[in-house]
């Protein structure tokens, strides 16, 4: 998956969390900020696991605090697999 898609993906699940259109989801402001609580986020982290076939230990979670830092993170995971 290219790092475009990485983005896509990430700005699609995001928006589909927060109820908004794609083009409302800024992913280098902090998701708090966006509305998300924990709840969403975490629905956010599950669902982009499923969709890149990969686990995010919950010890990570906890410093993905924008998206754009959940798009890098992803992209890490994806080169590293």
């Amino acid at each position: 998956m290219s790092a475009d898609e990485v983005q896509g993906t990430v700005i699609e699940v995001m928006a589909d969390a927060l109820e908004i259109g794609q083009g409302q989801v800024d992913i280098d402001e902090d998701m708090d900020k966006l509305g998300m609580d924990e709840l969403a986020y975490m629905v956010v982290i599950m669902e982009l696991e499923q969709e890149m076939g990969i686990s995010i230990p919950d010890r990570d979670v906890a410093y993905l605090e924008t998206g754009r830092e959940l798009v890098d993170y992803l992209q890490g995971r994806m080169r590293k697999d």
